[in-house]
């Protein structure tokens, strides 16, 4: 379990702007918890508090139940104290040692040391369980881009901590070597049912990898949930457009509970309580919208195709209808349309998110976060 309150961090004098805004959270124990949003937005900043790395300006952190920061008591345990693991952006693989030596290197300096017999056993058991007992005595300078990742973090995981911290860890590998790996780190992190804090600035690889997402924007949390939740229901416009891909439409509520935008009256389905007349922002993810040849309703938005891209498993569709633009991601690949051509968009309404205009795009959450 982690736990934190309150956490401030402030780089320059009093007054400056906060990296860090008064965060808090809980993550359960034995969760893979991701940090998300976009660069400068606190997320590594904050897990090098929780690492010990970055001292914070205040607020307070415990890592199951042991308190490691309290600017109210004075608590200050030094990073090498702290019962955590970490795997950096770098890998930091060591090449004048082997696989095995530098998996085993955090045992040979720790205090109190390991007898050898130890050492050798958690090595290989950690190496063994991300697929690397085979390469134990392979030189690291030899090893591929996914394997030395695999050595960063079963040297992470040999102290047998209570945390784990990966810090934007998939980063430097390919597309195709990145969705693997996550997919390792995954399975590795149920297998030992380590609390972990993943951060990472890719919205996909957040709702791939992730049991909780914790969105933030200029220091401060805006969206906290399982990945299904944020994609479906989230409950703020910054979050509605960051975590996949979505139609902005404006709009207003009526009196009868209904939302009109695009010339079309429909069911209020959304976040908040609307009086008539209030605008609304409306998001309707591209997945979530049909395209026929003929209109198929009452209520048919015609428009003309202007972009087609091929996804393998989809065609990604750009319409124009008058001044709008919508995207529209088709998996009938028989049913193929030609740029110039018209097509008619029909929306599933029940899946639309229905948001206050006026909200910010970034509306915090001041209260503390729990799941």
């Amino acid at each position: 379990m982690i736990a934190v309150k309150s956490l401030i961090k402030r780089f320059g004098r009093l007054g400056s702007k906060n990296a860090v805004d008064n965060i808090s959270f809980t993550i359960p124990e034995g969760k893979l918890f991701t940090l998300l949003g976009q660069s400068g937005c606190g997320k590594t900043t904050t897990l090098r508090m929780i690492a010990g790395i970055e001292e914070p300006t205040s607020g307070e952190i415990q890592l199951g139940d042991q308190l490691v920061y309290s600017s109210a008591a004075g608590v200050k345990v030094p990073v090498n104290k702290r019962p955590i693991g970490m795997v950096f952006q770098s890998y930091a693989i060591w090449p004048h040692m082997n696989v095995f030596d530098n998996v085993a290197f955090p045992l040979t300096v720790t205090k109190p040391r390991p007898s050898a017999r130890e050492i050798k056993e958690r090595t290989e058991k950690i190496l063994e369980i991300v697929g690397l007992d085979s390469l134990a005595n392979r030189s690291a300078t030899a090893l591929s881009g996914g394997q030395q990742q695999r050595v960063a973090l079963a040297r992470a995981l040999v102290r047998e901590p209570k945390v784990l911290l990966l810090d934007e860890p998939l980063s430097n590998l390919d597309a195709k070597l990145r969705e693997q790996m996550r997919e390792e780190i995954r399975t590795i992190q149920q297998k030992i049912g380590i609390t972990t804090v993943f951060v990472t600035h890719d919205q996909s690889e957040a709702l791939a990898i992730s049991d909780l997402i914790l969105l933030m924007h200029e220091g401060h949390i805006v969206e906290f949930g399982d990945p299904q939740h944020l994609y479906d229901r989230p409950q703020t416009p910054y979050g509605a457009q960051f975590i996949g891909v979505s139609n902005r439409f404006e709009g207003s509520a009526s009196g009868s509970g209904e939302v009109e935008f695009m010339q079309v009256k429909i069911p209020r389905a959304g976040n908040g309580t609307f009086r008539a007349g209030d605008p609304v922002v409306i998001f309707i993810r591209p997945e979530s919208i049909a395209l026929t040849r003929s209109p198929r309703d009452s209520h048919p938005w015609a428009g003309q195709i202007c972009q087609r891209i091929f996804q393998g498993d989809a065609w990604d569709y750009t319409i124009r209808i008058k001044d709008q633009e919508v995207r529209v991601r088709s998996y009938d690949k028989a049913e193929q349309f030609m740029i110039g051509d018209t097509a008619y968009l029909r929306p599933n309404y029940d899946e639309m998110i229905v948001l206050p205009h006026n909200m910010a795009d970034a509306t915090l959450v001041s209260k503390p976060v729990r799941i």
